[in-house]
């Protein structure tokens, strides 16, 4: 089990996953402004997705899961956030097995849990599957 940092770089974690999360809204909110975001995957979108989720992998790799406990709530929503979206390709490799870990030890929102679950039957995988 990794060490858990100090306070202020889980507070800069989070900030770090707020961020990925606003940036991931924000490029989606021009492309739908410029009448694109519709038009197949746009690389502008891919970019921002696979660049979330090798961050997210990393995270992982050295913390595990970025959870409520860890980061807090508005932490743990962005990265729940950034793990649904994208390319299967880019998932971070057993992010869709960690909602019901979280969600058991009371250290994952509901929503959380329910849309990681959704994100993994969309992947033809269920929440149990290795």
């Amino acid at each position: 089990m990794p060490l858990r940092p100090d306070a202020d770089t889980l507070h800069t974690l989070a900030a770090e996953l707020i961020a990925m999360a606003a940036e991931d809204q924000r490029v989606r909110a021009e492309l739908l402004a410029e009448g694109v975001l519709f038009d197949g995957y746009q690389p502008r979108m891919a970019e921002v997705h696979h660049r979330n989720a090798v961050r997210l992998a990393t995270i992982m790799s050295e913390l595990g899961w970025p959870r409520r406990s860890l980061v807090g709530r508005t932490g743990a929503d962005a990265a729940w956030a950034v793990c649904t979206v994208g390319a299967v390709s880019d998932a971070p490799p057993g992010a869709e097995r960690v909602a019901p870990v979280a969600a058991s030890a009371g250290d994952a929102t509901s929503t959380a849990a329910t849309t990681a679950a959704a994100a993994a039957l969309a992947r033809g995988r269920s929440m149990c599957q290795r």
